[in-house]
């Protein structure tokens, strides 16, 4: 009995590795299909959020930003253009993905070899003032459809280690 069922496993696997092999696994996650609809914007920021004491930040709301002032006049408000949005996680850590197609951002990037200054809100609550809430904000650069750090580093392999201070205006 048991010789039987460990041929049977032995069997099924051999199938399975063939049909494998012989391209199935395409039709059920081909060019078509949902799995390839949309792909992911690359990562922009990696990081971990923590309080002043070193401890974890969970659950913040963090909101990046993008700001088109070059046709700005005097007097007149900058309007933000939001560009991702994520939630921290327990340990305070967190992965933001910007999309590199944004046309302002395109905008912003050829004039300055591909590098763009976008700036996350941190809450800690989701919304908007009434504070705690601090800005921070690190430059990106274009590079083959992936963001790079100042040094180089791409930015999904580059860990943002951030201190929330609260800031009031």
């Amino acid at each position: 009995m048991r010789l039987g069922r460990l041929l049977l496993l032995i069997g099924a696997v051999v199938v399975v590795s063939a049909a494998v092999a012989s391209g199935v696994t395409y039709a059920l996650v081909g060019r078509g299909s949902v799995a390839h609809a949309k792909a992911l914007a690359p990562v922009a920021y990696v990081g971990v959020l923590r309080d002043t004491a070193g401890k974890p930040v969970a659950h913040a709301w963090i909101q990046v930003n993008a700001f088109d002032d070059s046709d700005m006049r005097v007097g007149e408000a900058r309007r933000a253009h939001q560009l991702a949005a994520v939630w921290t996680d327990a340990a305070g850590r967190f992965t933001i993905r910007v999309p590199q197609s944004v046309p302002l951002l395109r905008k912003m990037a050829a004039p300055n070899d591909g590098w763009v200054n976008m700036r996350a809100d941190i809450y800690l609550r989701k919304g908007h003032p009434p504070w705690p809430w601090m800005p921070w904000g690190a430059p990106r650069q274009m590079r083959h459809h992936a963001w790079v750090t100042a040094d180089g580093t791409p930015a999904a392999a580059h860990v943002e280690r951030i201190t929330f201070k609260s800031y009031t205006p």
